[in-house]
C-alpha cells in the first residue's frame, strides 16, 4: 500500500488526503505527515539541486583530468633536463656550482625551469580548488543523508498511522470494500496480485459510496487497462471521484452502514473469492481450510486478525511466505500464493491441497514402516530441507504431523517456515518448543538452526521405527543404537546428540553418514548373502553325503542281516543220529541258533528306545547310538510353594533361599545397560512380597497417616491421554487414568512415596521392611533359571504369566490373576514397573556378593516391566531408571523383609 500511496503523491495528493479525511476522521494526524513527506521528497528530488551536484561531479572529474595532464607534461621537463645535466657533467663540470652556473647562461633550461615552476603553482592551486569541492561535495551528501533518514523515519510513522487508521472501528466501509472486490474479477486479480490491494479496497468503497455512476465509468475504463496498470488507475480515478463527484447520493443512515469484520473467518465465509468449505487443521497462528474458488480446491492459511496488529509479527511472515513462494521441491507443500483479505483483516496464502495422511495416521493405520520404506522417506525429507535451507528456512515443528504421506508413499514437509514467527513481542508462543520432538535447545533458549531441523527430522524417523513400541519407547530421549536398524545408527546418533555442535552441520553432511552406512551395510550384506549361499551348498553337499552314506548302511545291515538268516538255515538243518560227542555238538548248536535268535528279536524288538542321533560331521557318525533316556526334574511348581508368611496388614511374602545366579543379561540379548553378565552371590534369605503392593494396603496407610503422595502435592503425574503420554494434574494414585479396585496394583507412586510406606510398615509391624535391592528383585524373579524369562526363552508364552500391551488392554490388572514363577511370586513381570532400594549404576565386572547398587545417582532403579510395555521388554535381565520423584500410572512397587530367626508369624 505504501508504494501505491507514494505513486500517487507525485500526481495528486490532494486527492489521497482527501480520500483518507473521507474514510476516517481520525486520520487527521496521518494527513500532515503526509504533507510533511511530500515537502522532504520534493527536496530530495528538485532537479536544480540534482544538476548542481552532477555538475560538481563532472568538474572535479575534469580537474582530475587536468592534473593528469599536468603530472605528463611536468614528468617530460624533469627528463629534459636530466639529460642536460648529464651533458654538462660530461663536459667537466664536476661541481654542482659550475652546473648551476650553466644552467643559468642556457636559456633553454632557464625558460624550462620558469615553465615547471609556473606549472607547479598552477598545480598547487588546482590542488586546493579541488579540496574545496570535496568538502562541498561531502557536506551536500551528508544534508542528502539526512534527508533520506528523515523520510524513512516520516515514512515509517505514515505507515504505522495508516495502519493503524485500517484497524479503527469508524472504517464502516472495509466490510462492503471487501464484497465488492470479491464481485469484481479485476479487482480480485488485483488483490491477489498482493500490490496496495488494501488501498484498492479503501479507494473503491468510498468511490463507490459517494459517487456510484461515476464510479461506474471509471471502473469500465480501469478494466480496459493492462493489469499491471488497472490497480493505480482504479484506485486514483476512485480516490478523484469520492472527492470531486458532483452527484453525491444523500448520507446513508448508521445502521445501512456494515460494521467492520473483527472475527475469525469460519466454515461458510468468503475470503477474497475463496469459499471457506471445510476446516481441515489449525495451530498459534491461526487455521487451516479447505477452500475453493471457481470449483478449484485448494488450502488456505489463514492468520489470525489479532496478529495482523504484531508489526514484527506481519513482517516477518510476509518474509517467509516470500521464501516459501521460491521453494518448488516435491518434499515440501508448495504455497502458490498469498494475499491480504480487507473485509476479515487477515493474511493468508493459498497452497494446494495434499492427497494423503500425516504420518501419525499412516502409522496407526500401516504400523512402523520397514527399514528401507523409513530411509526412502527420510532422504527425500531431507532433499526437502536442503531446498527449504538453500532459501535461508528454517522450520522449527517437525513432527509425524507436518509430514504428510501421499499414496505413492512420497513424503511432504508441511507448516514450514511459520512455526518460528510467533515468537515476537505481544505474542509469545512459540510453536515448536512443547513439541514431542523438540531439540534441548528450543526447550531452553528457543533458538533454533538447520542443525535443530536435522534433530527433528532424526527423531520422528526413530518414532516410526519404534511405532510398535509404547509412546513412551518412541521418544528421542530412549534412542538407543541397538533398538534399529544398523543403517541409521552412525547419523542418529550424531543428530540425536544433546549438544547441537555434534550434530551433522548440514543436510548434505548427514545425508554422507547415511549413504556411506548404507553402502558398508550393503557390502556386508553382499558378502553375508555370499556365505549364505556357501554354507547352504556345503549343506546340501552335507546332506547328499549323509542320505548316501543312510543308504549305504541300511543296505549293510540288510546284507548283514540276511547272512545271519541264512546261517541259521544251515545250522538247522536235520542231522542223522549221532553219537555222545556229537550229540554234545547238536545241543551246543541248538542253544547257539537259540541265543542267535534271541539276539536278532532283541535288535528288532529293543526293551527301551533307541536313539539316532544326526552327528555334526558325516564322518562320525556311527550306524546306531544306543542310550538311555535320562530326565532332568525341573523347579517345583509355585503353587505348590508352602513357605508364605502373611503380615498384620493381609501382604503376603514367600520365602526367598540364599544362593548365587547369573545376574544381567548375555551378549546379543536385551540392552548394553544389562551387561556384562556377572556372578552374583545372596548371602542371606529374604522374604518378598508375593505381589505388589495394592491399592486397598496402600489407601491402608494413607489413612492411618494422613500421608499426601508427590502426584498429589507436585502438580499430578504422568499417563496417557489422548494417545500421547502427558504429565496432568488429574493423574494420582487414586485417579491413575482407569477403574481399578483394592486388588489393583498401587500405581504413581514414586520412589520417595514408596520408602514412606515401608517406614509406616516398619513402625507398624515392628520388622524390618524395605524395597529389594537390584539383585535381590532379579535373583527372586528368575527363580535359579537362566533363561530371559523364568518360564523359558519364548516371549509368546508371557500372557500366562503377566499382563503387558499385548493383553493389557491399556490398563493394570488385580494382582494374582496371572501363574506365579517358580518361587510363588505373581505378577513379578508385567502389570507395574516395581521400584528398586538401589541408585541406577553400571554393573560391576566380577562376580560380587549382596550389591547395593551405585553409591550415589540421579535415578534408582525400577525394574520388571508393566501394562504398556512389549513382551521384549518385560524379560527378567531389563533393568530401567527414573528419578526418585517421577511417578506414572505403570510404576508401583515390592515389598522385602529381612528373615529374622525370632519372628512370630503364621504359616499359610
Amino acid at each position: 500500500m505504501w508504494s501505491t500511496l507514494q505513486t500517487l503523491m507525485r500526481y495528486s495528493i490532494p486527492v489521497v488526503i482527501k480520500a483518507i479525511e473521507a474514510l476516517c476522521p481520525a486520520a487527521r494526524p496521518a494527513v500532515e505527515v503526509i504533507w510533511d513527506i511530500r515537502e522532504i521528497h520534493l527536496r530530495n528530488l528538485e532537479q536544480k539541486e540534482r544538476e548542481q551536484i552532477r555538475q560538481m561531479l563532472n568538474l572535479s572529474t575534469a580537474r582530475m583530468d587536468a592534473l593528469d595532464e599536468l603530472f605528463a607534461l611536468l614528468g617530460s621537463r624533469c627528463s629534459d633536463l636530466l639529460q642536460r645535466m648529464e651533458q654538462l657533467e660530461t663536459q667537466g663540470h664536476d661541481s654542482s656550482d659550475e652546473i648551476a652556473r650553466a644552467v643559468l647562461k642556457s636559456p633553454e633550461l632557464q625558460g624550462a625551469f620558469d615553465s615547471f615552476g609556473q606549472r607547479f603553482a598552477m598545480l598547487e592551486g588546482r590542488v586546493d580548488q579541488l579540496d574545496v569541492d570535496v568538502q562541498r561535495l561531502d557536506a551536500q551528501y551528508a544534508s542528502l543523508e539526512a534527508f533520506a533518514k528523515e523520510q524513512q523515519s516520516l515514512q515509517i510513522e505514515l505507515q504505522r498511522k495508516i495502519d493503524n487508521i485500517l484497524s479503527f472501528q469508524q472504517a464502516k466501509q472495509l466490510q462492503a470494500a471487501g464484497r465488492f472486490v470479491e464481485s469484481e474479477p479485476i479487482l480480485r486479480e488485483l488483490a491477489d496480485a498482493q500490490t496496495g490491494s488494501t488501498a484498492v479496497a479503501v479507494a473503491l468503497a468510498v468511490a463507490q459510496h459517494e459517487n456510484p455512476s461515476a464510479f461506474d465509468t471509471q471502473l469500465k475504463r480501469a478494466k480496459r487497462l493492462r493489469p499491471q496498470d488497472a490497480q493505480l488507475a482504479a484506485l486514483a480515478s476512485a480516490a478523484t471521484l469520492a472527492v470531486t463527484g458532483q452527484n453525491t447520493p444523500a448520507q446513508r443512515s448508521p445502521s445501512d452502514r456494515p460494521s467492520p469484520l473483527q472475527r475469525m473467518p469460519t466454515v461458510g465465509d468468503t475470503l477474497d473469492g475463496w469459499r471457506l468449505d471445510a476446516r481441515i487443521g489449525g495451530g498459534g497462528w491461526g487455521l487451516v481450510f479447505r477452500a475453493s474458488r471457481n470449483d478449484t480446491p485448494k488450502a488456505l492459511k489463514v492468520m489470525r486478525p489479532e496478529l495482523v496488529r504484531e508489526r514484527a509479527f506481519v513482517d516477518a511472515f510476509t518474509d517467509e511466505v516470500w521464501k516459501l513462494l521460491r521453494v518448488n521441491h516435491a518434499n515440501v507443500v508448495r504455497v502458490e500464493r498469498n494475499g491480504f483479505c480487507t473485509a476479515f483483516q487477515c493474511h493468508y496464502f493459498v497452497m494446494p491441497l495434499i492427497d494423503g495422511v500425516n504420518l501419525e495416521q499412516h502409522l496407526s493405520q500401516s504400523g512402523k514402516p520397514t527399514p528401507d520404506k523409513a530411509m526412502t522417506w527420510l532422504m527425500g525429507l531431507l532433499d526437502g530441507l536442503e531446498a527449504a535451507h538453500a532459501q535461508g528456512l528454517i522450520h522449527r515443528d517437525i513432527k509425524p504431523q507436518n509430514v504428510m504421506i501421499r499414496p505413492d508413499s512420497t513424503p511432504v514437509l508441511i507448516d514450514f517456515g511459520i512455526a518460528g514467527l510467533i515468537d515476537v513481542p505481544g505474542h509469545t508462543q512459540a510453536i515448536g518448543k512443547s513439541s514431542f520432538f523438540a531439540p534441548p535447545e528450543l526447550h531452553s533458549i528457543g533458538q533454533a538452526d538447520v542443525r535443530s531441523d536435522l534433530f527433528m527430522l532424526a527423531a520422528t524417523i526413530f518414532y516410526a521405527l519404534r511405532y510398535d513400541q509404547p509412546i513412551a519407547d518412541r521418544v528421542y530421549y530412549r534412542y538407543e543404537s541397538s533398538l534399529i536398524h544398523p543403517i541409521f545408527v552412525p547419523a542418529f546418533d550424531a543428530a540425536l546428540s544433546p549438544n547441537p555442535s555434534k550434530r551433522p552441520a548440514d543436510v548434505a553432511e548427514m545425508r554422507r553418514l547415511l549413504t556411506s552406512t548404507r553402502e558398508e551395510i550393503a557390502r556386508q550384506e553382499r558378502e553375508r548373502q555370499s556365505a549364505l549361499q556357501r554354507d547352504a551348498e556345503a549343506r546340501s553337499r552335507a546332506e547328499a553325503e549323509a542320505r548316501r552314506q543312510a543308504i549305504e548302511r541300511q543296505r549293510q545291515e540288510e546284507e548283514l542281516e540276511r547272512q545271519r538268516q541264512e546261517q541259521f538255515r544251515r545250522e538247522q538243518q536235520p542231522i542223522g543220529p549221532e553219537s555222545g560227542t556229537t550229540a554234545s555238538i547238536g545241543k551246543l548248536r541248538l542253544i547257539v541258533g537259540l541265543s542267535i535268535l534271541g539276539f536278532i528279536a532283541f535288535v528288532m524288538n529293543p526293551p527301551f528306545p533307541s536313539v539316532i542321533k544326526e552327528s555334526p560331521t558325516v564322518d562320525q557318525s556311527p550306524i546306531v547310538n544306543e542310550s538311555p533316556i535320562t530326565t532332568v526334574k525341573g523347579p517345583p511348581d509355585g503353587s505348590k510353594v508352602k513357605d508364605v508368611w502373611t503380615n498384620s496388614v493381609g501382604m503376603s511374602f514367600a520365602f526367598i533361599p540364599s544362593g548365587e545366579f547369573l545376574m544381567g543379561s548375555p551378549n546379543g540379548v536385551g540392552f548394553d545397560r544389562e551387561r556384562p553378565q556377572h556372578r552374583v552371590r545372596i548371602s542371606q534369605p529374604f522374604w518378598l512380597g508375593v505381589t505388589p503392593v495394592t491399592f486397598g494396603q496402600f489407601a491402608k496407610f494413607v489413612s492411618e497417616t494422613g500421608y499426601r503422595t508427590e502426584s498429589e502435592t507436585s502438580g499430578g503425574g504422568y499417563g496417557t491421554i489422548g494417545g500421547s503420554w502427558l504429565k496432568d494434574p488429574s493423574i494420582t494414585w487414586r485417579s491413575p487414568g482407569f477403574a481399578q479396585t483394592d486388588g489393583h496394583p498401587v500405581t504413581v507412586v514414586s520412589w520417595n512415596d514408596a520408602k514412606r510406606y515401608v517406614q509406616w510398615l516398619n513402625t507398624k509391624e515392628d520388622g524390618e521392611y524395605s524395597l529389594p535391592t537390584e539383585a535381590q528383585w532379579e535373583y527372586a524373579c528368575r527363580a535359579g533359571t537362566t533363561t530371559q524369562y523364568f518360564f523359558g526363552d519364548d516371549e509368546s508364552r508371557l500372557g500366562e504369566y503377566a499382563w503387558f500391551d499385548g493383553n493389557s488392554g491399556n490398563q493394570t490388572h488385580p494382582v494374582g490373576e496371572k501363574a506365579p514363577n517358580p518361587w510363588g511370586l505373581r505378577d513379578i513381570l508385567g502389570n507395574v514397573f516395581e521400584w528398586c532400594e538401589d541408585w541406577y549404576g553400571p554393573y560391576a565386572a566380577g562376580a560380587t556378593t549382596d550389591p547395593k547398587g551405585a553409591s550415589s545417582g540421579a535415578g534408582r532403579v525400577y525394574r520388571g516391566g508393566s501394562w504398556y510395555y512389549s513382551a521384549g521388554l518385560c524379560r527378567s535381565g531389563c533393568r530401567y531408571n527414573f528419578g526418585p520423584a517421577v511417578r506414572n500410572n505403570g510404576l508401583g512397587f515390592r515389598v522385602a523383609m529381612q528373615v529374622r530367626l525370632d519372628k512370630s508369624s503364621k504359616k499359610e
